[in-house]
């Protein structure tokens, strides 16, 4: 992402100790307390799995209170950016987050260590 402005967030989901569900009532919560047509929610915090829940769960709940609003979501890789665009939700815009992370992404990794033989 290499946009001159700077990226406003309205919220931001870490990695987490509880129930994914609990979360994602949290941001039901956000939506249903303030007027917030557009929103930028950042879970590039999370892995594929819950990152596809909340976006799914969340995205649906905030169509039904602005059918004409927009949520934009980060996420962290590409990978998770291309599951979501294929849900084709109306409302959503999935951007990818570049971090620093202190692990080695095993996909870029593995084409060094990894030999395959045929």
């Amino acid at each position: 992402m290499n946009n001159s402005q700077p990226i406003k967030i309205d919220l931001t989901i870490k990695k987490y100790n509880e129930d994914i569900f609990e979360k994602v009532n949290e941001i039901k919560a956000y939506i249903n307390n303030t007027d917030c047509q557009t929103l930028c929610i950042d879970i590039s915090g999370l892995n594929m799995i819950d990152t596809t829940k909340i976006c799914v769960l969340c995205s649906t709940f905030h169509f039904a209170k602005y059918p004409n609003g927009k949520i934009s979501w980060y996420v962290k890789d590409e990978i998770t950016r291309s599951l979501i665009k294929r849900l084709k939700l109306m409302n959503t815009e999935v951007m990818v987050v570049a971090r620093k992370s202190k692990y080695i992404d095993f996909e870029r990794s593995a084409k060094k260590f990894l030999k395959y033989s045929c």
